[in-house]
């Protein structure tokens, strides 16, 4: 069976507890996850079923108090082995698409001002990401120390990919400064 980077998406977050279809929504969400990117319920609860019909996961009905009944989804052995495989696996490059940067690469065609306004409010959206992200690297770091490097818990996997976020939005945040510089030059006096 193929498995949609979706799937490994989820495998990967189901290695680390049992959840619900809603949860794995959440978790995909959460701040220091955004390489996961934004699935949606219409994704994931399809994915589900496939990865449970490959005899990768297993579900659960799990009865709640005063609330509809939830599935509960768990990594099977088999889901784990798939997992471990594909976490070593080459991977290729990925072709990242962004509507900003497409509105960049066009920039000559805007308003000096109007796209100035739009870099400041994309400044501000990232030096935000980067807070939480610088946040998050710091609580791990407090919490482990040095011993970061030996873990072999879900920690060391959030702490790398934090790492990469707090990396990449400062370097986001220097790129949209220096356009900022530009289009300064540009606006009218």
């Amino acid at each position: 069976m193929a498995i949609s980077t979706l799937g490994y998406a989820i495998l990967t977050l189901l290695a680390r507890a049992s959840l619900s279809g809603y949860a794995i929504a959440r978790e995909m969400r959460k701040p220091h996850s955004f390489f996961f990117g934004h699935a949606q319920y219409s994704q994931i609860y399809p994915e589900l079923t496939r990865l449970e019909q490959a005899h990768l996961v297993t579900s659960r009905i799990i009865d709640q108090q005063g609330k509809p009944d939830k599935k509960e989804y768990t990594l099977t052995p088999l889901g784990m082995q798939m997992l471990q495989q594909w976490v070593v696996a080459p991977t290729q490059i990925t072709e990242v698409r962004s509507e900003f940067l497409i509105k960049a690469h066009s920039l000559w065609l805007a308003d000096s001002e109007q796209a100035l306004a739009q870099f400041h409010v994309q400044l501000q959206q990232h030096l935000a990401i980067l807070a939480q992200y610088e946040a998050d690297l710091t609580a791990i770091e407090q919490r482990y120390g040095i011993d970061i490097a030996r873990l072999q818990t879900p920690p060391f996997g959030d702490y790398v990919t934090v790492q990469m976020g707090v990396s990449y939005e400062r370097a986001y945040i220097e790129w949209l400064r220096r356009v900022i510089a530009l289009l300064e030059q540009r606006a009218p006096q």
